[in-house]
């Protein structure tokens, strides 16, 4: 396989997007831009290889050129501690809520939070908290999300809360934007 088009194509198969369309829709992607991406129809640029490839858990080098190293950097050691965190995140959040993630949905969102926040170790906090916002950004569900910062650890606001617990935080924050508005987002499946 030679070509950047069906690396990212095969990337977008592995990464368990059956389609183009399921990839941009789940994404919030052009389809039109993606779609001639991976027709080989326009080449990618740096930053779109960097976007595709932190989804679809690859190096963007590998996008880009075929260099050997498949999967990113940070996914090359599992961090067991990180890992509960994520999942036991989205596992809060999937149950305080109505709806339900789809199994696919789940695995999904797990495998992208692990991926941000496993780069995100060398960041400082501010990074988390500003991923926190971001992720809070437009869903209406701050009185929601003071009830649970009450609840769970204690505190009235990200300012309060002990850095151990920007993860978690992260990650039920995230799934709430999936489960609550956000189902087309999730990959069709429902579906990180």
């Amino acid at each position: 396989m030679t070509e950047q088009h069906e690396r990212l194509a095969k990337a977008r198969r592995d990464a368990g997007y059956r389609t183009a369309i399921s990839a941009t829709t789940a994404n919030g992607w052009n389809y039109s831009t993606y779609s001639q991406h991976e027709r080989g129809q326009r080449g990618l640029t740096r930053k779109m290889a960097a976007k595709y490839a932190e989804v679809y858990n690859v190096s963007p080098g590998w996008l880009l050129t075929g260099e050997t190293a498949l999967l990113n950097s940070s996914a090359g050691q599992l961090d067991e501690a990180l890992m509960a965190k994520v999942i036991t995140g989205v596992e809060r959040a999937d149950t305080e809520d109505s709806a339900k993630l789809t199994p696919e949905a789940r695995a999904r969102i797990i495998a992208r939070l692990y991926t941000k926040m496993n780069a995100a170790k060398t960041q400082p906090r501010e990074y988390l908290v500003q991923a926190i916002e971001e992720a809070m950004d437009g869903q209406g569900l701050d009185d929601l999300f003071h009830l649970y910062l009450r609840h769970n650890h204690g505190c009235l606001s990200l300012a309060e809360l002990d850095d151990a617990s920007l993860p978690e935080v992260l990650s039920v924050v995230t799934c709430w934007g999936f489960v609550m508005g956000g189902a087309s987002k999730a990959g069709g499946a429902a579906s990180a």
